[in-house]
């Protein structure tokens, strides 16, 4: 192989890197969008649950729009009935997330208050010189 056709190739396999690399950051582009979309899609909870939240997660997977009709009404309507009650006080053995969240938001101040507590007990403790 002669030096031309040496560097001629080499300039091939530079631009055909270059390629990749470009269709590789695209890639991950996607990849990141799809991962926002479905944690965006699996935040929502329960009445933030709307048909609008599975549409945008399929536009973002680049699927086409789906038909959203609901043939009859009456029909859908019982349907409804039935999601939001097992949503609700009916939704089975475990606890609703705002009574989750309730919780969450008490414990969070006993720790607060008992790391204050400490923190001041530690303080109080600490040998002086």
């Amino acid at each position: 192989m002669t030096p031309a056709q040496l560097q001629a190739s080499l300039l091939a396999a530079a631009e055909r890197l270059q390629e990749q690399e470009e269709m590789l950051e695209l890639l991950r582009a996607e990849r990141d969008q799809l991962r926002a979309a479905i944690r965006a899609h699996h935040a929502q909870k329960a009445d933030d649950r709307c048909w609008m939240d599975d549409y945008t997660l399929y536009q973002a997977a680049g699927l086409p729009p789906v038909d959203c009709r609901v043939g009859d009404k009456f029909a859908m309507l019982a349907n409804c009935v039935r999601f939001v009650h097992k949503r609700c006080d009916g939704g089975g053995p475990w606890k609703s997330y705002a009574v989750l969240e309730a919780e969450n938001a008490h414990l969070q101040e006993q720790l607060e208050t008992t790391s204050a507590l400490l923190a001041e007990t530690t303080l109080r403790q600490e040998p002086r010189t």
